[in-house]
């Protein structure tokens, strides 16, 4: 993981977050009711999101801290908790449940406009936990993206 983060380090280290600790990971398993990925653990034990107002460095998409992503799942889920998604329907990719949202799904990326990628932690039948996916909170399409994260750390840093 140190050797991934390695490659954008050198021009981007001004804009990453110092490392996560122990306490912050267990409050985010603890809120979610479930164990984060250990390559997901081990990119926040290094760096904790971005500043903000940093540039997004994932494809223009922004880092989100461990605090901001509590803060972005929250919102997602009141949504849910208030019965907003009801009435949605949704064209989810084979590996993802049919759903406008899922607790399980864990956003640590955000564009400014409410679009997140996130860690899929209850994946459909065929899909794998831990997997990578994408969801718009305007669009009902719901993208498989990869099977890791840090498979998908490794494709979009090098």
């Amino acid at each position: 993981m140190k050797e991934l983060w390695g490659g954008v380090e050198n021009t981007l280290l001004s804009s990453l977050n110092p490392p996560a600790t122990q306490t912050d990971i267990h409050k985010l398993e603890d809120l979610i009711n479930a164990k984060l990925p250990d390559s997901f653990k081990q990119a926040y034990e290094i760096h904790n999101g971005q500043k903000i107002l940093s540039k997004g460095i994932f494809g223009g998409k922004f880092f989100l801290s461990i605090d901001e992503i509590i803060t972005e799942w929250m919102i997602w889920s009141k949504l849910q908790d208030d019965l907003f998604f009801d009435e949605l329907d949704v064209n989810a990719d084979m590996q993802i449940k049919a759903q406008w949202w899922n607790k399980k799904w864990i956003p640590f990326t955000n564009d400014g406009e409410g679009n997140h990628i996130c860690i899929d932690l209850d994946p459909s039948k065929v899909g794998r936990y831990g997997q990578v996916i994408e969801i718009w909170h305007d669009d009902n399409k719901r993208k498989f993206i990869c099977d890791d994260f840090g498979v998908w750390l490794r494709n979009i840093i090098t």
